[in-house]
């Protein structure tokens, strides 16, 4: 009786014991979200823009704040040399073209080839009739004759040969000038916004000396610091969810994912820098305001984050 009381307690026990684990389960899942209380927003991409060139800044067709869109033309560095150099050698593939298609001093040397055989053959056939009647000498000028019009011929296909080659050459020189003139455009290597100006239409710039800077703000960086068990637990690539306070009071929020975790721990704290590429694309957020951050679990990242869910008051 006592061991069947004691059985009874003990599945009792694992009932409860079983109850309590599957109530807890919901937790584990909720632990595993990392909330970063304090994060700041940055830009994700910043470009200085130079000049291609040294020369004069023709002109500048942007201003400050102005948005442009990746190729978008920022301005132009004088290329008024570059582009007479184009027309010069456009001129000369235009003459290598036209003496590559004229076949004239072919046709003219297979002419003077007929001639000169039919010469030979009158000659040889007024010996054969009448002996002696042209000079040995004079048959082997009209023979030398007719085998020099034969290797002209040769050296006329030669030629045009060698014109095709040139042809080839004049176009690639022609690229290389036309490559010349469009290097002097200055444009935007990322769509974004034009933060600052370093001249003025005008100025005399140097090579690789700066024009422009450019950010882009349709996507943003959120950087914070985790604890280092949580960099541990493997972030990169996880859905985040930032929530930023505007200065109006109005609440923001956004989704991104995990980018980058350092290998290095701050040595006062223990801290981890990590930040997330956050999608900007309403253009509501703006670098240097603060967030709060949350680094969901992994397995959200299959389905749609609904970003009001994890920062219920």
């Amino acid at each position: 009786m006592k061991r069947s009381t004691r059985s009874a307690a003990a599945g009792s026990e694992l009932l409860l014991l079983g109850a309590m684990l599957l109530a807890w389960c919901p937790a584990v899942t909720l632990a595993e979200t990392i909330e970063v209380a304090s994060s700041i927003l940055t830009v994700s991409e910043t470009v200085k823009v130079p000049a291609p060139e040294a020369g004069v800044l023709r002109e500048l067709v942007v201003h400050e704040g102005m948005r442009l869109e990746q190729g978008a033309t920022i301005g132009e560095v004088d290329a008024r040399e570059q582009q007479l150099s184009a027309e010069v050698i456009e001129q000369d593939l235009a003459i290598a073209r036209s003496e590559s298609e004229s076949d004239v001093r072919v046709r003219l040397a297979a002419k003077e080839n007929k001639v000169a055989e039919a010469e030979l053959k009158r000659a040889t056939s007024i010996n054969a009739e009448l002996p002696n009647t042209v000079s040995t000498k004079e048959v082997e000028r009209l023979r030398l004759t007719m085998e020099k019009s034969e290797l002209e011929i040769e050296f006329a296909n030669f030629e045009r040969d060698l014109l095709a080659a040139k042809l080839g050459r004049i176009e690639a020189d022609l690229r290389l000038a036309q490559h010349q003139v469009e290097k002097m455009r200055v444009t935007s290597p990322i769509g974004g916004v034009v933060a600052e100006l370093f001249c003025e239409a005008g100025e005399w710039v140097d090579a690789g000396e700066p024009i422009a800077r450019l950010v882009r703000v349709d996507q943003l960086r959120v950087e914070g610091f985790v604890g280092i068990d949580d960099a541990l637990a493997g972030l990169v690539n996880r859905p985040v969810v930032v929530e930023a306070l505007l200065p109006s009071g109005e609440t923001i929020k956004a989704e991104g994912r995990v980018v980058f975790v350092s290998p290095e721990a701050e040595p006062v704290d223990a801290k981890v820098r990590f930040w997330a590429e956050v999608d900007n694309s309403a253009m509501r957020l703006r670098p240097g305001l603060t967030a709060r951050v949350m680094i969901l679990d992994a397995a959200a990242g299959d389905a749609p984050v609904q970003p009001a869910a994890y920062f219920a008051n």
